[in-house]
């Protein structure tokens, strides 16, 4: 079907299309009718705001399928779609309509002019047609382009290792006594020239050779230089840095180059802008590694500074019995004192692990830990995976916290998490499927612990790192950092960084020795 937009008696754009096998066995009202939406939809950047608007239709029944009285769902569908554009229709005789009947009768598969009936569909046998094809010319190893002159000539260019045929010819005959000199066999050989001509030589190509011949318009520009393709994908690419699809298929409309998708893939990988600027829109997690299993309780235990409606708690959650303990505290100064205070329940702590809160860090604090004999192991604090136990606790103990709030009404914040702590430890905790207070001080048998430990451990890992793979960096490799926290919207997503060492799930950049974990890498 087809479709002519004009103004004054002048043209200003055609448009056509071939129906599918569902939209050919529509009837002919619902075709025609299917006609005008079609092209309505097609040409509405034009009519946006038209108020005289007026459709030529061969078709006269049209005028009760527009009609409320039509049952047709579909038709009222269509028929509301119509409406939006105010249209007044006319109807001309399809001999005088010969611009979109024209236009409906075009064979576009198969190069042909011939039609069958008058529904405007056409069929020929494909034996002797060459299809289209939407690959340009350059891309084929053996290249055919034809132009019609008085003299038969031939040229032969290589260019990439491809060979260009540049032919005129004056009749079939000769072109095709040349072609039987120059065509190698079993190559696909793409043809460039006018539908005439192809329409003139199409039969006598297939009678002649075996070869697949594919018939191509597009014939980009061949660029040889090296330097020049390197110009042509920045100048593109820093257009609007776009991404890889959106580039290429604006570079090959205009030119050809063997490793096109290469070279620009490689180039938007490395671009700096982009690499700081753009969401990662397929981030790769590396495998969530085994933590050392406790065989007895306090010897692991996770320390954490916990924030509450502007309070501000130490928190201490035994990796064994899953215990916590919350202290609230005004302040983060003589944090040695009242984490060593903590200490006092637990009696051979072996390892102490903390993300680089600042009072954590500090050498006085470290000190007391190496007297103590106490290993600590710091985690990335933007990493809550690498600190999952106690920042799993503290989501519990505020989901108990509001619940506890709403069902006694406590006005008193800091007694809404006290006591959420304390419900925490005084129910059935689901790895453990123990009290941690029971576990604590020995009121259940719990020999099998670390056992359940090591089985819950292994059921995370299987079921999280089923689509995790290692990253792997090496010392002066450029990496771009995740920027976390607070930023604005047009603000830059990472930064530049080095890596000066590679750390199994960490590496340390150049800035001050930071620990960055490789999550927050961009892929």
């Amino acid at each position: 079907m087809g479709a002519v937009l004009s103004q004054g008696g002048k043209p200003i754009t055609f448009i056509s299309k071939t129906l599918n096998k569902t939209e050919r066995n529509y009837a002919t009202n619902e075709k025609e009718l299917y006609a005008i939406v079609w092209a309505l939809k097609n040409l509405r950047n034009y009519l946006y705001g038209v108020t005289n608007l007026e459709i030529h239709t061969d078709h006269q029944p049209l005028t009760f399928a527009l009609s409320p009285r039509n049952p047709n769902p579909k038709m009222k569908r269509w028929h509301a779609i119509i409406e939006e554009f105010s249209p007044k229709f006319v109807y001309q005789p399809g001999k005088t309509n010969v611009v979109a009947d024209a236009l409906s009768r075009l064979q576009l598969n198969h190069l042909s002019n011939e039609s069958e009936d008058s529904e405007h569909s056409a069929q020929s046998s494909e034996n002797n047609q060459i299809q289209e094809t939407q690959k340009p010319l350059n891309q084929f190893k053996q290249q055919i382009i034809l132009s019609k002159n008085r003299f038969t000539i031939h040229e032969l260019i290589k260019i990439f290792g491809n060979k260009w045929h540049l032919i005129e010819y004056d009749t079939v005959e000769n072109l095709m006594t040349i072609l039987k000199e120059y065509i190698q066999p079993k190559l696909v050989t793409a043809i460039h020239c006018t539908v005439e001509d192809l329409h003139e030589i199409q039969e006598a190509l297939k009678q002649t050779f075996q070869n697949k011949f594919v018939f191509t318009k597009l014939f980009p520009m061949d660029i040889i230089n090296r330097e020049d393709q390197s110009g042509l994908i920045e100048q593109t690419h820093n257009r609007a840095h776009r991404s890889y699809n959106e580039n290429l298929k604006q570079i090959e409309k205009l030119y050809y180059w063997p490793e096109m998708r290469k070279r620009m893939k490689e180039y938007i990988r490395n671009c700096m802008i982009c690499n700081k600027n753009k969401y990662d829109r397929h981030p790769k997690k590396i495998p969530i590694g085994k933590a050392p299993i406790p065989k007895k309780e306090g010897e692991q235990l996770h320390l954490d500074i916990f924030y509450a409606q502007k309070l501000k708690f130490i928190t201490c959650v035994d990796a064994y019995s899953k215990f916590l303990i919350l202290k609230h505290i005004e302040d983060k100064s003589n944090i040695e004192e009242k984490v060593l205070e903590l200490l006092q329940t637990f009696t051979d702590v072996k390892q102490i692990t903390l993300d680089n809160e600042p009072s954590f860090t500090t050498p006085t604090f470290k000190s007391l830990m190496q007297r103590l004999n106490i290993e600590i192991y710091f985690c990335d604090p933007r990493h809550s995976t690498t600190s999952g136990q106690v920042e799993r606790v503290h989501s519990t103990i505020i989901e108990i916290a509001r619940c506890i709030k709403e069902e006694y009404d406590i006005v008193s914040n800091l007694e809404t998490v006290l006591r959420a702590a304390q419900q925490y430890n005084t129910t059935i905790h689901s790895v453990t499927n123990f009290k941690p207070n029971e576990v604590l001080y020995n009121k259940v048998n719990h020999e099998n612990l670390p056992t359940t430990l090591k089985q819950a451990q292994e059921k995370m890992l299987m079921f999280h790192n089923k689509h995790r793979t290692d990253k792997q960096y090496h010392p002066g490799q450029i990496i771009y950092e995740k920027i976390i926290g607070e930023r604005n919207k047009l603000q830059s997503r990472y930064k530049k960084q080095q890596v000066k060492e590679n750390l199994g799930n960490n590496i340390i950049i150049n800035n001050r020795n930071r620990i960055i974990h490789k999550d927050n890498i961009k892929s």
